[in-house]
């Protein structure tokens, strides 16, 4: 029995072994954007949360190596002090007996760093003795008209020391922080990061290339996705060209139109447009220090007909889609805000094949997602999506799509509140700024580096704003339809009050009467008696 004991235990030990994570340590140069620590214990960073991801598909622990410099973690990693180095921003070839992996984890462009953005004709430049070759430099000098000398340097702090103390005209080094950068006057010559492992292990190069395969099956956007969280929050760096700048110099002013006209992204109010879009426009106005001028118009017809003929710039809220926009003459830059579109019906009705969709039939999605799923003789064309809300309202039609911010304000425009939205959008559209095919090319460029500039989060925010804000629902339709039982009892007290109220004017009427026949007859008899006297 013992000896079986001893055998099972030998066993569970063997198990255990062969289960357990195996620990890695990875080296990393703290506030460089790859993993930050904002609270002890708490990590983040872009690079933390890929390799925590990634831990999972090769059944390993990550043990975080911090050092100095970037030289110092590879001297780390060739003599075994660290296992692997993510994302090391330099020429990987500079370091002795080092694979990198198959996959990228990231890419950062090279930035031209100087003070205040400006640019001189003759540069004195650091660069790093481990920076990777920098092939569009000359090309970036001769664009930019300057000339420069490069001073190398083995740490980034002795060189950005030597910055700060003017001993240098700028640096070049990689924008690892893109949305934190400042006085960035050029980037160029992107480079690809990966992970670097000793030459000699063979076995855990293999394995992790097999685990970054395995990632980016089950996650092919990961990278997007990251940079969008840690790389793109709160805007990147606007960084224009010696063109770019000439052009707006020589523009002076932008005119734009919207094709949305419904709360809570463009509307007119007391003569002056209001929403989510104009409130983008503006800041492009302040980012690029130019004046854009929003062109009035009524209907989504009138602003596509301006950017037609080429009366506008750009239109302020142009689906991204090529095809649609070359039929309006339009260039659409990279997406700033995503529409999410749900079904609005009414509170009484219930899918089935048989409903009727009312739909504007010049609107894109009608087109992508309606006409695809709906037969002609299901739909009914309306010219504006507030007569969609109307026709299901008055039951003409059964269902509509809109875009989830829109719904509750037309719903109020319209009186239909009989209708609800549900609750899963079925589609979504994305928001670019579309460029007339009439403007030079620089403008699109111009507006595609502005809208990475971007806040995100704060045009979020606006938008959610406009969904909480509290509305003031006066009619009493609404009420009755959102709260039946409160308007129900609301009315019976109302009509309590009234009758209590009828009941004491009538009977105050009578007392009063009675007081004043009584009266009359103290007076008849007191006349009487004086009479006979």
């Amino acid at each position: 029995m013992k000896k079986i004991f001893c055998l099972l235990m030998i066993v569970f030990s063997f198990c255990a072994d062969v289960h357990a994570e195996t620990k890695l340590r990875v080296g990393y140069v703290p506030g460089t954007g790859f993993l930050e620590e904002d609270r002890s214990g708490h990590f983040l960073g872009y690079g933390y949360e890929y390799m925590e991801f990634l831990a999972r598909y090769g059944d390993w622990k990550f043990e975080y190596i911090p050092a100095t410099t970037w030289k110092e973690l590879g001297e780390k990693l060739q003599n075994g002090s660290i296992d692997l180095l993510p994302a090391v921003p330099g020429d990987y070839r500079s370091l002795q007996n080092v694979t990198r992996t198959d996959h990228v984890i990231g890419r950062y462009a090279m930035a031209l760093i100087t003070h205040d953005a400006i640019i001189h004709p003759n540069m004195r430049l650091g660069t790093m003795s481990i920076n990777p070759p920098l092939p569009s430099l000359p090309t970036v000098a001769k664009s930019e008209g300057f000339e420069y000398e490069l001073v190398n340097f083995e740490s980034f702090f002795d060189m950005e020391d030597a910055y700060n103390r003017r001993e240098l005209d700028g640096y070049i080094a990689p924008m690892l922080e893109p949305n934190k950068a400042k006085e960035v006057a050029a980037t160029f010559d992107r480079q690809s990061y990966r992970l670097l492992v000793r030459s000699d292990r063979k076995d855990l190069l293999k394995a992790m290339n097999i685990a970054m395969d395995a990632m980016l099956m089950d996650q092919p956007s990961i990278r997007d996705r990251l940079t969008d969280k840690y790389l793109r929050s709160g805007g990147t760096a606007l960084i224009l060209n010696r063109q770019e700048k000439e052009y707006l110099a020589e523009k002076k002013k932008l005119k734009t139109a919207i094709l949305m006209h419904e709360k809570p992204y463009s509307y007119w109010e007391n003569g002056k447009i209001q929403g989510v879009i104009p409130r983008i426009i503006n800041q492009i106005s302040n980012d690029l220090n130019i004046e854009i001028e929003i062109v009035e118009t009524h209907t989504p017809q009138e602003a596509a007909n301006l950017i037609r003929q080429g009366k506008v710039d750009f239109i302020a809220d142009a689906v991204c889609d090529f095809s649609w926009a070359e039929k309006l003459n339009m260039l659409p830059t990279q997406s700033y805000l995503k529409l999410e579109y749900v079904p609005v019906m009414r509170r009484d009705n219930s899918i089935d094949d048989a409903l009727i969709v009312a739909c504007v039939s010049n609107l894109l999605y009608t087109q992508t997602y309606v006409f695809p799923r709906y037969a002609e003789e299901n739909r009914l064309y309306l010219p504006t999506l507030k007569d969609c809300f109307l026709a299901v309202s008055d039951g003409s039609a059964d269902i509509l799509f809109a875009p989830r911010s829109e719904v509750i304000h037309l719903i109020e425009e319209t009186n239909a509140y009989n209708l609800e939205p549900q609750s899963v959008s079925l589609f979504s559209d994305s928001l670019s700024l579309g460029i007339s095919t009439s403007a030079d090319i620089r403008l699109w460029r111009i507006l595609n580096k502005e809208v990475n500039h971007l806040d995100v989060e704060k045009i979020w925010s606006a938008t959610i704003a406009s969904l909480t804000a509290p509305v003031t629902h006066l009619s009493l339709q609404w009420q009755l339809y959102h709260h039946p039982v409160r308007v129900m009892a609301a009315l019976i007290i109302l009509s309590v009050i009234i009758l209590i109220a009828f009941w004491y004017k009538v009977y105050l009427r009578d007392k009063n009467l009675t007081m004043a026949l009584h009266i009359k007859n103290i007076f008849q008899r007191v006349f009487l008696k004086i009479k006979k006297a």
